[in-house]
């Protein structure tokens, strides 16, 4: 097998421009290809306005070249967060009855702005765009990768990190994906602008990032604050946050004999997180049945868990990021998986790449990828 063959990552995203910096420090090859135009690249583009990164933190920091660590504070969505030292504990809260439920011991977390951030990860990294995937093929000793312009690319491994509705892996499992009914919770994802004397008292609570839980509905909602606060932040001050609701989807839930779904318009998205609100305790049910006119409330489409592995395509493809994981995690600590998938990507491509012909073990390697997206027998893989 030939150690010099790049690695072929698909996809421009957090997971995949991290992977690709990792690569670039450690000098492993690689290519990177984006189905969007180079235009895009640096907008906006995926559910959410920010990402939070918490325990894999060192591991992000390992995994960049030092000047991009240097500059992470230059995407911190809160920035006086990272001086409010939140990284000992935080207070979970009771939706029904405002009080503090328990303290949690954590490290430190830092939220980070999407399009700063993938902006940043962009510094140095050449990106194929335009690059649609159609296929992929397994030879004896590579990979290869087409795309719908009739280019090819060949390689030592392909990496899907093309999100939640992944193309590699459909290519892995053209069988089909599982069914978002049946997975057992929605949830909503709203981005609004409060003026500040409505939510003063949820930010005296904390000032930054709260997590809720109501006992009886099991409804869990979490509030990120994106402004600093500071002496001069007036009362009538606006004030930009993000918030993101999760309910069981299941019958009988709040006396309704059908599980509950995210409602296809703005006035029942709205309707309904009213409705789950109206017991809760103040501040929390002020702070949604005031919610802004202009609120953007939508639904996160959430394909479920993916079994990675494939035998068909030897090993030589698998997964990172939201295209191995896209379920929305319940702390919203959504850019953890990219950070770990990375390490845990690393440790074989360095082993790929580190010129020692014969001594890579596919049959371990390919075991542990299964591990990785969380395949544990067989019977996961397609037949």
């Amino acid at each position: 097998m030939s150690t010099r063959l790049p690695v072929i990552i698909i996809g421009a995203g957090v997971s995949g421009l991290t992977l690709a910096q990792a690569c670039q420090k450690k000098n492993i090859p690689f290519r990177i290809f984006e189905r969007d135009e180079s235009e895009s690249l640096s907008q906006y583009r995926a559910d959410g306005k920010s990402l939070t990164e918490c325990w894999p933190l060192d591991v992000l920091k390992d995994a960049l070249p030092d000047e991009l660590v240097m500059r992470l504070s230059e995407c911190h969505a809160i920035r006086g967060a990272v001086s409010f030292a939140e990284e000992d504990h935080y207070d979970l809260f009771f939706l029904d009855t405002a009080e503090s439920q328990r303290t949690r011991s954590m490290s430190k977390r830092i939220r980070l702005l999407r399009e700063k951030f993938r902006t940043l990860l962009l510094t140095g990294i050449e990106v194929q765009c335009s690059k649609t995937l159609t296929d992929i093929s397994v030879a004896k000793d590579s990979v290869n990768a087409t795309f719908s312009d009739g280019s090819s690319e060949t390689g030592s491994l392909v990496i899907g990190c093309d999100g939640a509705d992944s193309t590699v892996n459909r290519i892995m499992h053209p069988q089909g994906q599982p069914k978002q009914e049946d997975f057992e919770l929605r949830h909503s994802l709203v981005t609004a602008e409060y003026p500040g004397s409505e939510v003063s008292a949820i930010r005296n609570m904390h000032p930054f990032f709260l997590r809720c839980t109501h006992r009886e509905t099991s409804v869990v909602l979490l509030i990120t604050f994106f402004e600093d606060t500071s002496e001069d932040n007036h009362a009538d001050d606006s004030t930009k946050c993000q918030l993101l609701l999760h309910w069981p989807y299941q019958p009988d839930w709040l006396g309704r004999a059908d599980p509950t779904d995210c409602p296809n318009t703005k006035i029942g998205q709205r309707t309904l997180l009213k409705h789950l609100s109206e017991s809760w305790a103040e501040p929390f049910r002020s702070f949604i049945q005031n919610l802004p006119r202009d609120a953007d409330i939508h639904p996160v489409d959430l394909p479920g868990r993916y079994a990675g592995y494939s035998p068909t395509l030897g090993g030589r493809v698998t997964l990172a990021g939201r295209a191995a994981n896209p379920v929305y995690t319940q702390t919203g600590d959504g850019a953890e998986s990219a950070s770990s998938d990375v390490q845990r990507l690393l440790h074989w491509l360095e082993q790929m790449h580190g010129g020692a012909e014969g001594e890579f073990d596919w049959e371990v390697y390919e075991d542990t990828l299964r591990k990785m997206v969380g395949v544990a027998t067989e019977e996961h893989a397609p037949a």
